[in-house]
């Protein structure tokens, strides 16, 4: 019953696992990347939440004042909520990559290390 609700919620994955039985997917390493995940997410306030509620608050306002302000500017925050949500999921993403993958952690930062300062910059307060 919870995994067809799950599978409700959530679909299916776009890339089913290459294994042949349960135990494949239930491996020790699946249960130390879970553990990694849990333990980064508690370790700091969810800026991502922070910024999304402000933006979301600015919507909410600029919607109650309406007129052409309020279209134009419900139009900006639209746009910097999709981008936030988007540099989220990369920094995120490239997080657990380093992470379920340290031997190229090394590549990794050398690729990043090609990076504008300013990009450098915002990267480095949104994984604080």
């Amino acid at each position: 019953m919870q995994s067809e609700a799950f599978v409700f919620d959530y679909g299916f994955p776009d890339e089913l696992p290459a294994v042949e039985t349960a135990d494949d997917i239930l491996s020790e390493s699946s249960y130390d990347l879970a553990h990694a995940a849990s333990d980064v997410s508690s370790m700091r306030a969810d800026v991502w939440g922070i910024a999304d509620g402000a933006i979301d608050f600015g919507i909410a306002v600029a919607g109650l004042l309406g007129g052409v302000w309020g279209v134009r500017v419900v139009s900006v925050l639209s746009a910097a909520k999709l981008r936030s949500n988007a540099l989220q999921e990369v920094v995120l993403g490239n997080e657990l990559f380093k992470k379920s993958n340290r031997d190229m952690a090394g590549a990794f930062k050398s690729a990043h290390a090609m990076q504008s300062k300013p990009t450098r910059n915002v990267v480095a307060e949104m994984k604080s």
